[in-house]
């Protein structure tokens, strides 16, 4: 194989891996962690990859940003936001951008995150975890070694101190504005004289170097008293004036400033017209947060600040238990809803500490585990009070939906039923919901119990029952728990039989009577009404004996009250005739009209009645009288039949034997007319 090959196969095998690698999302910084000073600017960077296509669509990168904050749930691009405003620039080209941001803050400390979002479905993705970025600034701080010989002198040893770790760094050092080139470490021993003054800077940002801490007087804390103090000259045989609050304090000329201190108050001193700075307890001690709304899963950054000088030192307490961390920001990774807690910080110095208020982390999450239930949680009973609960883990908190059945019933949290009857029972489920989800909880089965209803008897036979016949009684009632049921004869007190179902396969005489079933379950019993069951023969002889009975007792009177309202008319009829024969005889008309009326009022005003008794054994036993109109008498027809009584057999007694039609009857009354 020739090196052309070779070479040639070698780079197609670099490029087929580069296609692997870049079928991936990802994003890669340059630097985890970077410490930057206060003032200066600082530069992040980053990679990223993503698949050149998905699907046959060729992958567009639409959009490529950075945040260190959430705005309603979204990244908040640095360039929108007003805290980073005119202090940030991208410099982005193809799958690589960097982050600058100028004028540092100390409020700058964050963790920042590079995002790019693409034509791609859900094609957007953002580097985590980012980079975390603090700042600081430098201090000189120095140990007295020494006097010297020769007064006011002193060797010193000075650190070039920071709030983060700078390694590999180069110092430059400076006495009274000029760079000891003498001093390049981190520490450095140098005399100083009163006139002396020391400062610091690390090699490449000169220009944010320490403040000056020689020949300028300090106050520290020494015990319980404040001492005027220079690390540049020995503290004795001097002259000191004290100042509190600005104001000079009378007859305190001492380097020891002898009078209580107050933590509410600030202090300085004076020697020979070199005034230190006002030293007092931090004050307006406060806690910020990164995020406004706090998801789950998010994270977070509590920050805390204050006034104090010297510079405070800070501690953190999560439910006024002391955590584990001593620094300005307090990082929370990965929030979960456990860490709904309250915290503040303690900030402290010399002279005096001083908590903030505390904060609330209020993490949100969608509702969790919906369920229903039902107080009392014992067996539900008709007419009782009943309600029902619906309940879930969210925040914030969820609003709730009713359903029974799969149907929408309301919208609250519970479901009362002061007196619950047993239409009410079905499926009733829940649906938990707010802004950041919604779940469902399984349905619960409400069954109301209650007694058995009012039962009702059908008989499988209609009408009367033949002899040797089977016949079948049915009970049935509502119940809850399904009733149990027993069957009855009047006046007896032993059941017949049990069961919904009673089957009387040979029908006798005995078995007539009136029966009744007994509906029952643990909620209580119910009887039906009565219900009469009889034999065909029974009930006709029975029918029959009491319509002759009847028959007999109604014409013996029938006849008798006819004859004497006949008597009494026909003897009112004979005296209007006497009256209107006399009439007669004066006049010599016969034709006139007043003697048609008399021929008419001679017919005699009868009334004739008729009696129909049925033979069935449902009809109750009383006679329907009708009146008869008055029939047209022809004259020779002096007899008049005024009532008849009938007994007319139904459908069934037209069966029965031939002894039987025998006691088929009519009673007949008659009145004959007498002529006077």
């Amino acid at each position: 194989m020739s090196l052309t090959a070779a070479l040639r196969g070698f780079v197609v095998v670099l490029c087929w891996f580069a296609g692997i690698h870049s079928q991936t999302w990802g994003v890669e910084y340059a630097s985890k962690h970077i410490c930057a000073f206060k003032g200066s600017t600082v530069e992040i960077s980053c990679t990223y990859t993503y698949p050149p296509r998905i699907s046959y669509k060729k992958t567009v990168v639409q959009r490529e940003f950075w945040y260190a904050k959430l705005k309603d749930k979204n990244p908040l691009d640095l360039r929108e936001d007003p805290d980073y405003a005119g202090r940030v620039t991208y410099r982005c080209s193809e799958q690589s951008c960097s982050l600058r941001i100028s004028g540092l803050r100390l409020n700058d400390f964050a963790e920042y995150k590079f995002r790019f979002e693409t034509n791609q479905p859900d094609g957007s993705f953002t580097g985590k975890p980012g980079v975390s970025l603090t700042v600081t600034d430098l201090q000189v701080l120095s140990q007295r070694k020494r006097e010297c010989q020769s007064y006011p002198c002193a060797l010193f040893e000075l650190t070039c101190h920071s709030s983060c770790v700078l390694p590999h760094s180069s110092y430059v050092w400076y006495i009274n504005g000029e760079i000891i080139t003498a001093g390049s470490q981190q520490k450095y021993s140098t005399y100083l004289y009163a006139a002396d003054s020391v400062s610091c800077a690390v090699r490449g940002h000169e220009s944010f170097h320490s403040p000056a801490v020689c020949p300028r007087v300090q106050v520290i804390r020494s015990g319980l008293e404040l001492v005027c103090h220079s690390s540049c000259f020995p503290r004795h045989h001097l002259s000191f004036v004290w100042f509190m609050n600005g104001q000079e304090v009378q007859g305190e000329t001492s380097d020891y400033y002898r009078k209580p201190v107050s933590p509410e108050a600030s202090y300085s001193c004076s020697y020979q017209g070199h005034r230190s700075p006002e030293v007092y307890a931090p004050k307006s001690v406060s806690v910020s947060m990164s995020l406004t709304e706090i998801m789950e899963g998010s994270s977070v950054t509590l920050t805390c600040s204050c006034d104090a000088n010297p510079p405070a030192k800070f501690r953190w307490y999560k439910n006024n238990q002391t955590l584990l961390l001593e620094d300005q920001s307090l990082i929370l990774r990965s929030v979960q809803r456990s860490d709904s807690r309250k915290f503040h910080c303690v900030a402290e110095n010399e002279l005096g500490e001083l908590a903030s208020d505390q904060v609330f982390i209020n993490v949100e999450y969608p509702p969790e585990t919906s369920s229903v239930s039902v107080s009392p949680s014992a067996e539900v009973l008709e007419g009782s009070s009943v309600t029902l609960t619906c309940s879930s883990d969210a925040n914030p908190a969820a609003k709730y939906t009713w359903f029974k059945d799969n149907r929408t019933l309301l919208s609250e949290d519970k479901v009362h039923f002061s007196s619950i009857r047993s239409e009410h029972s079905g499926n009733y489920s829940c649906k938990s919901e707010n802004k950041h989800g919604q779940s469902s909880s399984t349905p619960l089965l409400l069954d109301v119990q209650y007694p058995p209803r009012i039962p009702s008897v059908s008989v499988s036979v209609f009408g009367k029952i033949s002899k040797g016949s089977s016949v079948t009684l049915t009970c049935s009632s509502d119940a809850n728990p399904a009733a149990n049921f027993s069957w009855y004869k009047k006046d007896e007190d032993s059941p017949k039989a049990s069961g919904p179902n009673w089957t009387i396969s040979d029908f006798r005489a005995e078995h007539s009577g009136f029966y009744y079933c007994e509906a029952e379950n643990r909620r209580g019993s119910l009887n039906s009404s009565l219900h009469l069951i009889e034999t065909e023969t029974g009930s006709w002889k029975s029918a029959a004996t009491a319509k002759t009975t009847f028959a007999v007792l109604l014409f013996v009177f029938i006849p008798a009250f006819l004859w004497i309202r006949k008597n009494r008319r026909v003897t009112e009829q004979q005296e209007k005739r006497a009256a209107n024969r006399t009439q007669l005889n004066t006049s010599p008309d016969i034709n006139s009209p007043s003697a048609e009326t008399e021929a008419a009022e001679e017919q005699l005003e009868l009334h004739y009645s008729s009696i129909h008794l049925s033979e069935n054994q449902e009809e109750c036993l009383y006679p329907n009288i009708r009146r008869n109109p008055k029939p047209r008498q022809r004259p020779e027809d002096n007899s008049v039949e005024y009532s008849a009584v009938g007994f007319k057999k139904s459908a069934e007694a037209k069966k029965t034997t031939e002894a039987e039609h025998s006691e088929d009857f009519a009673f007949y009354s008659t009145v004959n007319k007498v002529s006077s």
